[in-house]
């Protein structure tokens, strides 16, 4: 059993690193100063790198927010053990 506490411990820990890297990044797109570049694609079409880097904003903040639930569950499940472990050891 505390062998799968320390597994969870390790996920826990790396989900928080996971988030740490992906909001560095936001910060980083963020502050990126805004240039426009023409994008040929199937048909004509033209975006900016503010657009795109708006869609990856999104879809790293989204990827935060799963991270975040993430560790919010491998929190409850180590409360979960540790109440286990002193009730069974009181």
């Amino acid at each position: 059993m505390q062998g799968e506490h320390a597994n969870t411990l390790m996920t826990l820990r790396e989900r928080e690193r996971e988030i740490a890297e992906l909001q560095s990044k936001v910060v980083l797109l963020e502050r990126q100063p805004a240039k426009v570049d023409t994008v040929t694609v199937t048909k004509p079409e033209i975006r900016t790198v503010v657009i795109e880097n708006s869609e990856h904003i999104e879809n790293l903040q989204r990827e935060i927010k799963t991270q975040q639930e993430s560790i919010l569950k491998l929190r409850e499940q180590l409360v979960t053990e540790c109440i286990f472990w002193l009730v069974y050891w009181c």
